[in-house]
């Protein structure tokens, strides 16, 4: 898109576009809206055969405030985007997604560059919600997921990771993953474990914490062994242990069965 319009992009009549639950209606130049927009382009690409500016184009499910900011960037080109310049990233983000449902590349990048800088001078995360929104909203290997991805690996921490785990999708994880195995490929470090101490892998008598801080607890009831009271000591009995030969003699010479064997005393069960 050049930030200049010429008199062929102000031709080709209006179009009359309804934005948002509330229909919110945008008026747009037809011929700039097909040249910056590959999506309206074949949209429209009978226009030079009928007239096409009667209907009206709906958009129920985008929010019109980003729309008007996709339109602005069309008459007034990149110096549009010093107006979001203080837009949170959440809006940049939803920008750069709705640019590239029409196909506007050219506005995607400058929409990136300044999410770039956003991200460098703020020094913090994406936040769940935005990450949430980013991995509905596009495909893998999407530009967007990488810089989300490439965030978190440079700059979250473990006690960040493990509150927000549960909340962020999986495919989020699964590239947070290879995103960590990239970066430590990219070090001259040697794959080896010599420099961690051997005491990281040892059992340690503290209760185990999960990331999060939490006592880690056994997941099935466990057994705790109690002595035996002076009762049961006294009635004790104690059985000497036999082979099956002659378990089998004592059964058929005195005709006890084995649970009922004599014990040390000359006593039978």
């Amino acid at each position: 898109m050049n930030s200049h319009l010429v008199k062929a992009d102000l031709s080709g009549g209006i179009v009359k576009i309804d934005v948002g639950e509330t229909n919110t209606p945008f008026d747009v130049h037809m011929e700039l809206l097909c040249n910056c927009s590959p999506y309206f382009d074949n949209l429209f690409q009978r226009r030079f055969d009928q007239p096409l500016t009667e209907q009206v184009i709906s958009f129920p499910d985008d929010d019109p405030q980003i729309f008007a900011q996709v339109i602005l960037w069309m008459y007034r080109g990149n110096d549009s985007l010093d107006l979001v310049a203080d837009e949170k990233l959440g809006f940049l983000v939803r920008l750069w997604i709705l640019a590239g449902n029409f196909e506007m590349i050219d506005l995607q990048n400058q929409v990136m560059l300044v999410c770039k800088k956003r991200v460098d001078e703020s020094l913090g995360i994406l936040g769940v919600d935005t990450i949430n929104y980013i991995y509905s909203h596009t495909l893998p290997q999407s530009p967007m997921r990488l810089l989300a991805v490439d965030v978190w690996v440079q700059r979250s921490t473990t006690k960040g990771f493990g509150t927000r785990q549960e909340e962020v999708p999986r495919p989020f994880l699964e590239d947070l993953c290879h995103g960590f195995i990239k970066e430590r490929e990219k070090s001259d470090l040697p794959p080896t474990l010599l420099k961690l101490s051997d005491h990281r892998y040892l059992i340690d008598f503290l209760p185990l914490e999960d990331r999060g801080g939490k006592v880690l607890r056994p997941t099935g009831a466990v057994e705790i062994k109690q002595t035996a009271t002076e009762a049961e000591m006294e009635t004790r009995k104690i059985k000497i242990p036999c082979s099956r030969t002659k378990a089998k003699s004592v059964m058929e010479n005195t005709g006890v069965g084995v649970d009922g064997q004599r014990d040390m005393f000359g006593k039978s069960d």
